[in-house]
């Protein structure tokens, strides 16, 4: 019946992460979301990581755990950044498999048994699921070719195994615990207000280098929150494509020889791209053709970044050790 968890006796599979930080708001439905599983209570819990909030996170959880429903293991985190926010929920974790989502996500009923699939009939080591955006109201139409920006994902309604250049969304992202130790973690993402690398994205490309099996779930299906008023915005897409420029350069980096002289031609590079779109910007703004105008300012976003990143790795020494690390977990 619709809402209501099947009861079994069994070892734990599925640690639930979901790491959070200021969005006491949001919480109660993506909790909500997790508690209403079609798959035995028993073999799965909840791990909330606390990133070091400031508003009612940790009294809300308090209250939820009161309400008679699957509890809630509640780790505060205080070192600000994704990455340790995860990597907290795991140290912590009892379950063989790791199954993180976003505090602005909600799973859909099925969500777990739907990936235990993968790991049960395909052995695998990594595996995520489908992932739509859910608006609180309808969104502008020019907004919607851009929802990937927005965490969209979607390849396809058949199980598969995935290749290199294929990559989960942390949105919807389980992996085997051994798994991750053994890995080195997720590449660190954003700390205080800097966003430093390639999160979830350099996780699955370390996983392909290992020859690991990724798995494809479109049945495990999270609904990612947006609203109108903040996320379908020229403002935030900008701020989207500026931290995908910086996730990129660092993917990149990893991949390449150290050297500062390196890092100055990268941003000569990126500065000539960066350029040209702002010349692009100010042409189709004069044409008023709104959607050119809108690509080369994400565009200019994206390349600026970049010069942005380049030139502070090569003045910054302790940025520059942090960006060649490899473990993040393992401390």
């Amino acid at each position: 019946m619709e809402g209501r968890a099947i009861i079994t006796s069994s070892k734990v599979f599925f640690s639930v992460i979901i790491p959070t930080m200021n969005r006491s708001h949001l919480l109660a439905e993506a909790v909500a979301s997790v508690r209403r599983q079609f798959f035995p209570t028993s073999e799965y819990e909840i791990i909330l990581v606390d990133n070091g909030s400031t508003d009612r996170t940790e009294e809300l959880i308090k209250q939820l755990n009161q309400d008679g429903g699957k509890p809630i293991c509640y780790v505060r985190e205080e070192r600000r950044g994704l990455h340790w926010a995860r990597h907290a929920g795991a140290k912590v974790a009892q379950g063989e498999v790791l199954a993180y989502i976003d505090d602005d996500c909600v799973v859909e009923p099925k969500w777990l048994a739907e990936l235990k699939r993968a790991y049960q009939e395909l052995d695998a080591d990594a595996a995520g699921g489908k992932i739509l955006i859910r608006w609180d109201r309808e969104p502008p139409s020019w907004v919607i070719p851009y929802e990937e920006v927005l965490g969209k994902l979607d390849y396809g309604s058949e199980m598969m195994l995935l290749q290199a250049g294929q990559y989960i969304n942390g949105g919807n992202f389980s992996i085997r615990r051994e798994r991750l130790f053994e890995i080195g973690g997720f590449n660190p993402d954003q700390i205080d207000n800097y966003l430093i690398g390639d999160g979830e994205t350099g996780l699955c490309d370390k996983i392909y280098r290992m020859g690991w099996r990724m798995i494809w779930v479109p049945s495990a299906l999270v609904w990612h929150l947006q609203t109108v008023d903040r996320n379908a915005t020229l403002r935030d897409l900008r701020r989207r494509f500026w931290n995908n420029g910086i996730a990129n350069a660092y993917a990149i980096l990893k991949r390449q020889p150290k050297g500062r002289c390196r890092l100055l031609c990268r941003s000569v590079r990126s500065f000539c791209h960066f350029i040209a779109y702002k010349l692009r910007v100010v042409r189709h703004h004069i044409l008023r053709n709104d959607d050119a105008y809108r690509w080369c300012k994400f565009q200019e976003a994206y390349h600026k970044a970049q010069v942005v990143y380049y030139l502070r790795l090569i003045w910054d020494r302790r940025l520059r050790w942090v960006v060649w690390r490899d473990d993040w977990i393992n401390e």
